[in-house]
């Protein structure tokens, strides 16, 4: 399995949204599926990758922000200055209908 990365071109700047998805220790599709078998837990996967060390807004650095979980992917809406941010912002999945369940497998492929 090759190292996969979802990299994306921001507002200011190109940026990694997932450090890299390498799934040496998900040898099969049975584990891998077992890793990730809700959409929840795919988001949570994205979330961690893409704030390693808890929410941090992107243009303020603030790291308290209100959690929207009205959609169907979590908003991150920051405390201080209002800005929202999505964990698939900057990715080949912005803008994408295509459930995360989906977009994993087909990476994981």
């Amino acid at each position: 399995m090759t190292e996969k990365s979802i990299h994306a071109e921001n507002d200011t700047k190109d940026s990694v949204i997932s450090e890299s998805m390498t799934m040496d220790h998900l040898d099969s599709m049975e584990v891998f599926l077992a890793r990730f078998p809700t959409e929840e837990a795919c988001v949570d996967y994205l979330i961690e990758q893409k704030w390693p060390a808890g929410y941090a807004c992107d243009r303020c650095g603030c790291r308290s922000a209100y959690r929207t979980h009205t959609r169907r992917l979590p908003l991150f809406e920051c405390m201080d200055c209002l800005y929202q941010a999505s964990p698939i912002v900057g990715t080949v999945m912005e803008g994408s209908r295509t459930p995360m369940r989906k977009w994993f497998v087909a990476l994981f492929l």
